[in-house]
């Protein structure tokens, strides 16, 4: 047990940071120009939230089903198994938070109110920043060019995105979150241990993701 205890989270990496960022390198010179695709979509879902139609919500969490199946069978099993003994089971836990969201969607428990006075607008808000600023951040931890994130190509940035939509939407469903809180207490511990400055962003944000839904759930005149 002393033994054990010894040991810290960064004698369990399988990788180093070089690696894994020039893995990031070489997924984003392979899918482009995804990059676009995803990019226009984010853009699609945010007027979909912003001006709700009947059908946006089905369409909404389709897109980010979408999102995270690319993610669980390009990203993870396609390049992030090449580091990893770990990427079948990241993959299958993305691929089935898609079903769930793309269930949830359909079903109509996922929607969007049509005041901007709540908390859709704050998700929304966050939302925008994610999928502006999330590709420069490879600038601030001193990565190369093309060893960026996007939304919906990449794990990160896709459950941040994914965080700020729930927070977005009108009612919590908390099986929706169990994913991207696993997600993102596994890349806070991940990015603590390779050094990065930016390992406290995924903790943050599921926190705020869980805070709002606890308030909506308990003020839901104020969240609608």
């Amino acid at each position: 047990m002393e033994d054990l205890l010894s040991y810290s989270i960064s004698d369990f990496l399988m990788y180093s940071p070089d690696i894994y960022y020039r893995l990031l390198g070489r997924y984003n010179y392979a899918v482009w120009p995804m990059h676009c695709a995803a990019f226009a979509l984010s853009i699609a879902v945010a007027w979909m939230i912003y001006w709700p139609r009947r059908w946006s919500g089905p369409l909404v969490w389709l897109c980010v089903a979408l999102g995270w199946g690319w993610t669980a069978a390009v990203y993870f099993y396609g390049f992030y198994a090449t580091i990893s003994w770990a990427a079948p089971y990241f993959a299958a836990l993305f691929m089935l938070e898609a079903v769930l969201l793309a269930g949830a969607g359909f079903a109509g428990k996922l929607v969007f109110s049509e005041r901007p006075r709540n908390l859709k607008l704050v998700g929304l808000v966050l939302f925008l920043l994610v999928l502006f600023l999330a590709p420069w951040l490879s600038i601030f931890e001193g990565r190369a060019l093309g060893q960026d994130e996007m939304v919906w190509l990449t794990p990160d940035a896709t459950v941040v995105a994914t965080l700020c939509l729930l927070l977005a939407a009108s009612k919590s469903h908390w099986l929706l979150y169990v994913a991207p809180i696993i997600w993102a207490a596994l890349n806070g511990a991940l990015l603590w241990a390779m050094e990065s400055p930016t390992w406290w962003l995924m903790p943050s944000f599921a926190a705020l993701a869980v805070s709002g839904a606890l308030y909506k759930r308990y003020s839901p005149h104020w969240a609608r």
